[in-house]
């Protein structure tokens, strides 16, 4: 039997690196830390926009920080964005479904 105490201790403490379309992020690429924004996401992949304007594919695995928006709704997604969201909720609901 463990008492709260312990099962603060042993507790797994994450910090949350979900990141999702809109949030600025600092990741690894090529083995160098880099910023930029979330433009879209399929699955654990994400397509980041650098400060250049080009676009980059990494994992999430190799996110690092993540920074959202207090503003950032899902109204603020700009069309291909919104249209990409639609698709991955309406696959998640096909896979469900089955």
């Amino acid at each position: 039997m463990f008492s709260s105490f312990t099962h603060q201790v042993f507790e797994h403490k994450t910090h949350d690196l979900d990141p999702r379309v809109g949030n600025s992020i600092v990741f690894e690429h090529k083995g160098v830390s880099t910023s930029g924004k979330v433009i879209s996401r399929t699955g654990m992949r994400i397509r980041v926009e650098l400060e250049g304007g080009s676009s980059v594919w990494s994992e999430v695995k190799h996110v690092t920080s993540v920074k959202t928006s207090e503003h950032h709704s899902h109204h603020d997604l700009d069309g291909a964005a919104e249209e990409a969201a639609a698709a991955a909720a309406a696959n998640k609901v096909k896979a469900f479904n089955g």
